[in-house]
């Protein structure tokens, strides 16, 4: 299981700062085969942005960990901040990136 996200923080401009509770250890959930798209749409999203010049999120790129996969898909995509700070919250990486792969292939980015 992930870390416990006690108090996300969004700023202004929609990104998500969670707040882990200090007593979890954040523990990597490796992303499922079904859930690949979403983590592959993210690495060609990241890449379209490098090569605008935009560089939102700090390297390494753990495109292979559920939970980091799922929580920069919730500061990307265009989404109420009550929405994003309902998914922060979510204990488990997993559910978090199957609601957002969800959203995902709603949306035409996947599948």
């Amino acid at each position: 299981m992930g870390a416990r996200i006690v108090q996300p923080h969004i700023d202004a401009g929609g990104a998500c700062d969670p707040v882990a509770d200090s007593v979890w250890e954040r523990v990597p959930v490796t992303v499922p085969l079904e859930l690949q798209p979403s983590a592959l749409a993210l690495s060609k999203a990241i890449d379209a942005l490098d090569g605008q010049g935009h560089h939102p999120f700090l390297e390494p790129h753990r495109l292979d960990d559920a939970g980091w996969v799922a929580n920069r898909w919730c500061e990307l995509l265009s989404l109420p901040l009550e929405v994003k700070q309902r998914m922060m919250v979510l204990d488990n990486p997993l559910l978090r990136l199957e609601l957002v792969g969800d959203m995902l292939e709603r949306s035409g980015i996947t599948g």
